[in-house]
């Protein structure tokens, strides 16, 4: 059985930067629930995130 958690944009965005959360969002053991509207608010930040893995990784 999984654990459902609900998640907001903050999160999501922190995983995606490669925050702590990354790990426990992949964790198969528990089931992320979110709205659309969250869903919607991290596509509005998908460039700056791609813009700053870029940058911390040196391929600008």
């Amino acid at each position: 059985m999984n654990i459902e958690i609900v998640v907001d944009a903050n999160i999501i965005i922190s995983a995606l930067i490669g925050g702590s959360s990354r790990e426990i969002l992949f964790d198969h053991r528990y089931r992320f629930l979110t709205t659309n509207f969250t869903l919607k608010e991290v596509e509005k930040y998908i460039p700056t995130i791609v813009g700053k893995r870029k940058r911390r990784s040196g391929n600008c």
